[in-house]
């Protein structure tokens, strides 16, 4: 999660009691093991089709699964509706579609579903009731059930989504390309291989029982990451209204290094305190003070640095050879990065852009009233662990690249961290007031490493809490001892 000026994502509490359609069905558990075509399961679905069979959510015909038989769209909203508890109501009506006349043994689920907005058909009076339910149907009726289930749900894509990765993007009906994304984005689906999504072919029964699967593991957790991405999204508009942002900080990283020779510490401790204050979007104010224990060389268990960035030029107090603060300054020649960085961060903050899935889908996400600022607020809270750094980076680095910014200069550094970071934990909460403004925020972040030679350290463990925060009247003023600065 990583950084001052950022949005994250959200929660909402509900009950679904998972019952079970035509399709799957059974009266009583059976044991997975029991079909006897158990083994042409793929890989990835026999988990989720044990798991759901043990539960009596799904059974076989004659003791067989047929994991690759498909499903009609007539048995797929059955199984929704039956999933989200709604086959005990009577529907408003009976006749919405052509197709699905009353005597029909689906025209009730079909009513329900479309009563509550599941679906729409695939015709104004067409229910489609015998045919085939292709994946990006079958994808779009679960995400549909968000938005019966929290009216506020929006299934806009978020995060660094690419869905050109798939070679048959191109065949995402537009009506399902949201639901698809967020899908992807989420961790309910992946596609049919690394690099196809299969929107128009039949849903599977194994894909079938995948997607349940997800949907029963992850529901609460999405809910919730959209009720806090929607408060989150606010703050961000609030901020772009103001003049800037600014806040201070307390800052604690410890480094634990391998035991490699007697006279090198075992562990290096910093403590700082950190002023932060940007005026949107072209000039900023760090300061960081700091204790330091545990380097083997005299004369560094102190450091004080700051910087400024203003009218495109970089100034820097930092310590010279004999560690004695002085300015330095840098061309905006030599700096463009910088320049580029800030107006992403406002880009970002005003296009609700959040995180890449990797960091989205790992963590679990908390969403509490609190007292903020003195005022009814909330609690938004996020804990996780990334495993696959390589491919988080990636992202970060495609994004840059699609931003514009100049990424030659740290390519190298990334290729260095995939090789040498195993994975990154995080816990971060944010307070946000009633007036949708964030008033504090703590993170902590352990960094595990392989313990290589381009980072030989064991593991990192950084943590920050941020408070006073500002959003009016900002102003930044470079000190004179800096513009004498030749």
């Amino acid at each position: 999660m990583i950084a001052i000026f950022r949005n994250k994502p959200v929660v909402i509490v509900l009950i679904l009691a998972i019952l079970v359609s035509s399709v799957f069905i059974i009266n009583k558990p059976v044991v997975a093991a029991d079909f006897k075509d158990l083994n042409q399961c793929a890989d990835y679905a026999r988990p989720a089709v044990e798991r759901l069979a043990q539960s009596g959510i799904i059974s076989g015909y004659d003791g067989y699964f047929y994991p690759e038989q498909t499903v009609t769209r007539a048995q797929m909203i059955t199984l929704i509706v039956k999933s989200l508890g709604l086959d005990n109501i009577s529907p408003e009506h009976t006749d919405t579609f052509k197709d699905v006349p009353s005597n029909h043994w689906a025209n009730k689920y079909v009513e329900i579903a479309s009563q509550y907005g599941i679906t729409g058909g695939v015709a104004p009076d067409e229910f489609g009731v015998d045919q085939t339910c292709t994946r990006e149907q079958m994808v779009t009726l679960f995400v549909n059930t968000f938005k019966w289930l929290d009216e506020e749900f929006t299934d806009t894509s978020f995060g660094l989504i690419d869905l050109t990765k798939y070679t048959d993007e191109a065949q995402i009906s537009s009506w399902a390309r949201n639901s698809i994304s967020f899908s992807v984005y989420t961790g309910l689906i992946s596609g049919t291989s690394a690099t196809t999504i299969g929107p128009k072919t039949g849903a599977e029964r194994q894909q079938v029982a995948v997607l349940i699967d997800n949907f029963m593991g992850r529901k609460d957790n999405i809910l919730q990451d959209m009720q806090a991405q929607r408060i989150l999204g606010k703050t961000i508009l609030e901020q772009v209204k103001g003049q800037g942002i600014s806040n201070t900080g307390d800052l604690d990283i410890k480094l634990t290094l391998p035991q490699i020779g007697s006279d090198l510490p075992g562990e290096i401790n910093i403590k700082a305190h950190v002023i932060n204050e940007m005026v949107w979007s072209d000039m900023l104010h760090q300061s960081v003070s700091a204790d330091i224990t545990g380097l083997p060389i005299d004369g560094y268990s102190k450091l004080d640095a700051e910087q400024y960035f203003v009218d495109g030029v970089l100034y820097q107090k930092i310590p010279d050879k004999n560690n004695q603060p002085s300015w330095v300054r840098t061309s905006s020649s030599e700096v463009p990065a910088l320049g580029n960085l800030m107006q992403i961060i406002e880009n970002a903050q005003r296009s609700k852009l959040l995180l890449p899935d990797e960091i989205h889908q790992s963590g679990q996400v908390k969403v509490e009233d609190e007292i903020v600022n003195g005022t009814n607020g909330h609690k938004i809270s996020y804990e996780g662990q990334i495993t696959n750094v390589s491919g988080l980076l990636d992202k970060i680095l495609t994004a840059a690249l699609s931003a514009g910014v100049d990424t030659g200069k740290f390519e190298n550094m990334l290729d260095r961290i995939k090789q040498s970071v195993k994975s990154i934990s995080f816990s971060e909460t944010f307070y946000v007031g009633e007036d949708n403004l964030i008033y504090g925020s703590d993170l902590s972040i352990t960094i595990d490493t392989n313990n290589s030679n381009d980072l030989p350290i064991q593991n990192i463990v950084l943590t920050i809490s941020t408070d006073n925060y500002k959003y009016q009247d900002i102003s930044i003023v470079l000190p004179a001892e800096a513009q004498e600065t030749p």
